[in-house]
């Protein structure tokens, strides 16, 4: 067999076991649900059987209780609505692609770094990323980053491959724009790599400029249909999240439960090899391309990624799911490092590096599975026994059916009731106005302890409101509007009282909860 076809075997083959390894651990009831996760699937259901991506929440004060997908990006809403026009349940949908995604993933990186560093450094490569545990996590839960894998891989395949075909290497990337919004780092980092070929100036500015322009059109699309997906402004505090990232990146390079400070000083050491293994790489001329355009998308990802916590999101998290671009990048380049440098390493230093990155793959691969068996046991997110079928689920479907959904965490009850849902304010100038509409739509106020966006709490608008306690569970509570007589109706226009009464005399039937 030729070493061409023993590489794209090795690629099959890993990327087969990636495949089903992502559908064992997502078997029903899985995939784990995220409130992230309502966004996905809710837009993408809502594709399928309305012809429209929105998304089921909307604020307290709209006419209508979906509003349009915006704050996330349109491409994985859109795979999981094709399998949903095909028959599959949004979220067995969301399962497969991801699937699928990991498939496409780790074969395409075996490939491509097995044609650039040789085909052991490919199936090391394809290791690493299986065995990690953010490699998991991340396939784990119905969202859009297993998709954005598979455009970052074909991203870094057309630069290093087809360096003279800028649109095609920006269509990769622009695609991975649009499954996440954190990959416009990628068609920038495009334009710098095609600027960077060598040819006349004015080639340059035009290669860099056909790289950039099919995110410009695809954003200009997506934008003119869903309007600004933030609002830009500074936003304090990153310095006080800068130790989650810290930590993030030790326990990514340290696979072992260790105390933070044990681990940290581990980690040290271990990125203290892994750069002296890419010096001695570059020593030797070896693979000094790939190690370029690895460090410039990694570079450039997570540039966008802290100039989007300054001054775009606040709630950005320097997590592994953030991260999980650059530990991908760092796995391909460890892998390709280490092919580069090994022959000009000491027998006693090669036997340094083999028995590290074995110690890597073990705890990694040791976390990766007790972290997939303890998923399939208990489940993870909404969708799993902490959530499903419980007495707060039971209410939603039976007693609480008919009455519009206003709450602090939309997502929760989508994942639960099915339903679309309204934010309650987000400051107490709104509270009234909020009164007279909870009165007047007969709607129930389902309040949780982790709220999706920062809003006024819930007991603070039952107390100012005067809401009736309908219903208290472990994991949320339910108020409803007080009686006709206490109707808060006069401070902002009449209310028609029934409503506020079909809902006040729902507290007997939710009284056996």
């Amino acid at each position: 067999m030729s070493q061409r076809n023993k590489l794209l075997v090795t690629a099959g083959l890993l990327g087969v076991a990636a495949f089903a390894g992502v559908l064992v651990v997502t078997e029903p009831p899985g995939p784990a649900l995220s409130p992230d996760s309502a966004s996905y699937l809710g837009s993408a259901e809502a594709l399928a059987r309305h012809g429209s991506l929105r998304i089921p929440f909307a604020d307290w004060s709209d006419a209508d209780s979906t509003s349009k997908l915006a704050h996330f990006a349109p491409g994985f809403p859109l795979a999981v609505a094709a399998s949903a026009a095909l028959g599959a349940p949004p979220a067995q949908g969301a399962r497969f692609i991801e699937a699928v995604s990991a498939l496409l993933s780790v074969g395409t990186l075996v490939a491509l770094v097995g044609t650039e560093a040789g085909l052991a450094a490919g199936a090391l490569a394809g290791g690493l990323f299986i065995a990690a545990p953010a490699t998991l996590e991340n396939h784990l839960i119905a969202l859009s980053e297993p998709m954005f894998f598979v455009f970052l891989a074909l991203t870094l395949a057309t630069m290093l491959r087809v360096p003279d075909r800028p649109l095609l290497m920006g269509a990769a990337a622009a695609a991975a724009t649009l499954t996440r919004y954190a990959g416009v780092a990628l068609p920038g980092a495009c334009a710098v790599w095609a600027f960077a070929q060598a040819s006349s100036l004015r080639t340059r500015l035009t290669r860099a400029s056909l790289a950039f322009a099919p995110v410009v059109a695809g954003m200009a699309i997506w934008t003119a249909w869903a309007g600004s997906a933030r609002e830009f402004g500074y936003r304090p505090g990153i310095v006080a999240a800068l130790p989650e990232g810290a930590r993030t990146l030790a326990g990514w390079l340290v696979p072992l439960e260790l105390p933070d400070g044990w681990r940290g000083a581990l980690a040290v050491v271990v990125a203290a090899g892994a750069v002296a293994l890419a010096v001695a790489s570059f020593r030797l001329g070896r693979h000094r391309v790939m190690g370029a355009a690895l460090t410039l998308v990694a570079a450039c990802y997570l540039a966008v990624v802290v100039l989007s916590r300054l001054f775009a999101d606040e709630g950005i998290r320097f997590d592994s799911r953030t991260l999980s671009p650059v530990l991908g990048l760092s796995m391909v380049g460890a892998a390709s490092a280490l092919s580069g440098a090994w022959g000009g390493l000491r027998p006693m230093w090669r036997g340094v590096a083999a028995a590290g990155f074995g110690l890597w793959l073990a705890g990694s691969a040791i976390l990766t599975v007790n972290e997939a068996r303890d998923v399939m046991t208990y489940g993870w997110g909404f969708e799993s026994s902490d959530w499903q079928g419980t007495p707060l689920q039971r209410w939603l479907t039976g007693d609480g059916t008919g009455h519009p959904l206003f709450t602090n965490n939309p997502a929760t009850l989508y994942f639960l009731a099915h339903r679309p849902s309204r934010f309650v304010p987000e400051d107490d100038a709104s509270i009234a106005a909020f009164g007279a509409v909870l009165a007047r739509s007969g709607g129930v106020l389902v309040g949780f302890a982790d709220p999706l966006e920062r809003t006024v709490p819930p007991d603070t608008l039952a107390r100012r409101l005067g809401l009736v306690l309908l219903a208290r569970f472990p994991n949320g509570v339910v108020w409803g509007p007080p009686p006709p007589e206490r109707s808060l109706g006069g401070e902002v226009g009449e209310v028609d009282p029934s409503p506020a009464r079909r809902a006040h005399d729902a507290v007997a039937a939710a009284s056996r909860w």
